[in-house]
């Protein structure tokens, strides 16, 4: 056989060998893939919905003929507004009926109230629920009743980013539940439906804490409180009203002194305990007293 047609032989032997082999090798990996389709991979559905970006809201879709974006609606706020009143009245019964007219006219209404009297005011301590659009005229309404006001505090929470913030983290939650489920159709073995089952359990619980978080800031933002203490003062028989400081002091020190004689009494009526106390530590250390001296002669 001439040299020229070795070579073309021996070509052709390793031309047909490569196709050979690299049918094989296709033919494996077409077998891999489809062995591989029924097979459940949590870690690329965990990373697929941490990396799904979450729907914008309905005004930021809206888009021009033009091609520009339409700019958002307005968004109301979410602003949790709270107030802290003290005032001083002159006629108690006349500024409560007052108060709870104005209370009622603005559709407010009582969420606690604690009267007390002491020997020198009267006082009623209440909180009041208001809704938040009524909440300005409330209270200038009860500011500009009958009496002097000793303090006046406002403060106001916008809660509006972290509603908007929950409601994001909700709805990828959602998502993310939404692949287990998915997968938990495709599971076959035991372990796989307990495993699946398991983190929709644990999503669902975050689910719904993350909704019962919203709703508790939007019935704050939606309610408004006010606390309100309003007091009168009572006239003692010399003229004096409420005693300062250093008579307060000496007060307590009296009371002090009649608390040390009271307890002195009642420790006296105790006597028939003293003596049973008195006399089993005597036969203690008797006894003790005994068995060191057998010890000692032994």
């Amino acid at each position: 056989m001439k040299p020229l047609h070795v070579i073309m032989l021996l070509a052709t032997l390793a031309v047909a060998c490569s196709t050979g082999a690299n049918q094989k090798t296709a033919t494996a990996d077409v077998q891999l893939a489809e062995g591989q389709k029924n097979k459940i991979d949590y870690s690329v559905a965990v990373a697929d919905s941490a990396a799904s970006p979450v729907p914008p809201p309905p005004e930021e879709e809206q888009v021009l003929n033009s091609g520009n974006a339409i700019p958002p609606a307005p968004f109301n706020r979410q602003i949790i507004r709270n107030a802290q009143i003290e005032m001083e009245c002159a006629d108690f019964k006349s500024f409560s009926a007052q108060l709870y007219g104005v209370v009622k006219s603005n559709g407010a209404w009582l969420d606690s109230e604690q009267e007390t009297q002491s020997d020198y005011r009267r006082q009623n301590v209440m909180t009041i629920k208001v809704p938040v659009a009524k909440f300005d005229a409330l209270m200038q309404a009860i500011t500009s009743l009958k009496g002097d006001v000793r303090e006046k505090k406002t403060n106001s929470e916008d809660v509006t980013n972290a509603i908007v913030d929950v409601q994001g983290r909700l709805e990828a939650k959602r998502q993310t539940r939404a692949r287990y489920m998915e997968l938990l159709k495709q599971a076959n073995k035991m372990e796989d439906i307990l495993q699946v089952q398991e983190q929709i359990d644990a999503i669902t619980e975050e689910i719904e804490s993350a909704t019962f978080n919203i709703k508790n800031m939007q019935a704050q933002a939606a309610v408004s409180t006010i606390h309100l203490t309003y007091y009168q003062p009572i006239e003692t028989p010399n003229g004096y009203n409420e005693p300062g400081v250093f008579t307060r002091m000496l007060d307590a020190v009296a009371k002090g002194g009649s608390g040390i004689v009271e307890l002195s009494i009642v420790m006296l009526t105790l006597w028939p305990l003293w003596l049973v106390v008195g006399g089993l530590i005597f036969w203690i250390r008797k006894r003790r007293a005994a068995t060191s001296v057998v010890k000692q002669s032994s």
